[in-house]
């Protein structure tokens, strides 16, 4: 098995299998299109913690907080079940290089009530909200004469 896979299944079958998993509190939201979970996320109401989740393909999403970590994950229309992994340069340097799962719950806001745990370097459990911000490019978007216009141009009529 290749070596990333192997790691997500052992991520979320860490986090599965986890007690503190065991209430299902997803079993009473309504499903979500898996579009709608695209989008900017302010970690535990701190605007300089932003989580990015950008479609891959289908239900398939990557999840990441520019030079902190990067993740992947899948989505069941009411759960985010993700790996990820800490990039060696993050400013939490004792989590550089840990790898772990998680389960994320939307709300009824469009908020994700993550719980996780460690699996590989760093050990430890994690949890916390992760709140829907208004429409927000990647700390490492293109920007200046690369970046793509933030709206069409609309047509001037003339006179």
């Amino acid at each position: 098995m290749h070596p990333a896979k192997l790691l997500v299944a052992l991520a979320i079958s860490a986090t599965l299998t986890s007690p503190a998993f065991a209430e299902d509190s997803a079993k009473d939201v309504a499903p979500v299109p898996a579009g709608a979970l695209a989008g900017a996320y302010q970690v535990n109401g701190d605007s300089t913690e932003v989580v990015f989740i950008e479609p891959i393909s289908g239900r398939y999403f990557r999840i990441r907080r520019p030079g902190e970590w990067d993740g992947v994950g899948v989505f069941d229309g009411r759960v985010l079940w993700g790996a990820l992994r800490y990039e060696d340069g993050t400013s939490e340097r004792h989590l550089a290089g840990s790898n772990g799962g998680f389960r994320a719950v939307v709300d009824a806001s469009g908020s994700l009530a993550v719980q996780g745990a460690f699996v590989y370097g760093w050990s430890g459990r994690f949890n916390g909200v992760w709140e829907r911000l208004a429409d927000a490019a990647p700390a490492d978007a293109p920007t200046g004469d690369n970046a793509a216009p933030a709206t069409a141009p609309q047509n001037e009529a003339k006179p």
